[in-house]
């Protein structure tokens, strides 16, 4: 069993540490002092005008679902996380290290 992650924010890791290894789950994305390190921060934003940037959030919106054969699409929702992620990439400067 996983007993040390060093892939998620401690903030996000908090979830499954909880929920499926009853708190014993290891953070090893943290200092000996308990600090996020370096390179986990939370990405900027040109959408989130945030003082301290969350490292989670929830984007509330008022699209509609709607059926599509057995399938349910919310195209506001997809337009708007097409647009999240567009817009982290292009402030975050993610595009020249994934060529």
């Amino acid at each position: 069993m996983l007993n040390t992650q060093y892939r998620m924010h401690p903030d996000i890791a908090e979830f499954p540490a909880e929920e499926f290894y009853n708190f014993a789950l290891l953070n090893g994305t943290v200092d000996s002092g308990g600090k996020t390190l370096p390179g986990l921060e939370p990405p900027r934003s040109s959408h989130l005008n945030f003082k301290i940037r969350p490292s989670v959030i929830f984007v509330d919106h008022g699209g509609n679902e709607s059926m599509k054969g057995r399938s349910r699409v919310n195209v506001t929702e997809a337009h708007l996380v097409a647009s999240l992620v567009e817009d982290l990439l292009l402030v975050n400067k993610v595009f020249g290290s994934l060529m």
